[in-house]
C-alpha cells in the first residue's frame, strides 16, 4: 500500500555497531571487523563474501563460546570517520592514484589495490596514502 501521509520513520544515530561474535573467535580492538555469509562478526580476513563493517572498539574473546555468546562494539564510517590501517606493501600497494577509489580487504589489518581476481572483498574507499605508503586511510562501506 502507497503511502497517503507522511511516515515518522524512527532513527537510530550512531557510529558504532554491535555485532554477535562468532563461534570460537577472538578479535583485538582496532582490528577490521567483518561479518561472513553466517552474519557473525570475525577480524577480516580475505573472502569475496564478506562484508566491512569497521573498527573493533574493544578486544572481544569468546574462543571456546558458541557463535552469538558475545558481541563486539564496532566503530563505523558514518559522520565521515576514516580510519588508518596497513597498505599491502608486499603485495599490490594502494597508492596515490587509488584514492577515492575501492581498496581491498587482504586481513584484519591489511588493505590492497588487488582484489585478488574476485577473492577479495570491498575493504572501504581510499581517502589518503601515508608518506613512504606503508599505511593508508580508509572510510568503510557501511
Amino acid at each position: 500500500m502507497a503511502l497517503n501521509r507522511e511516515f515518522l520513520a524512527s532513527e537510530l544515530v550512531g557510529d558504532t555497531e554491535d555485532l554477535a561474535v562468532a563461534e570460537d573467535t577472538i578479535i583485538y580492538g582496532g582490528a577490521i571487523v567483518v561479518t561472513g555469509p553466517d552474519g557473525y562478526a570475525r577480524p577480516g580476513y580475505e573472502a569475496p563474501d564478506v562484508t566491512v563493517w569497521g573498527k573493533a572498539a574493544e578486544t572481544i574473546d569468546n574462543r571456546g563460546k558458541p557463535a552469538g555468546a558475545q558481541k563486539i562494539t564496532v566503530t563505523v564510517s558514518r559522520s565521515y570517520r576514516k580510519f588508518r590501517y596497513d597498505n599491502d606493501v608486499n603485495g599490490t600497494p594502494l597508492g596515490q592514484a587509488d584514492l577515492g577509489g575501492t581498496c581491498f580487504l587482504l586481513n584484519e589489518h591489511t588493505l590492497s589495490a588487488d582484489d585478488n581476481n574476485g577473492a577479495r572483498s570491498t575493504g572501504g574507499t581510499l581517502m589518503a596514502v601515508d608518506p613512504g605508503g606503508a599505511k593508508v586511510w580508509v572510510r568503510f562501506p557501511l
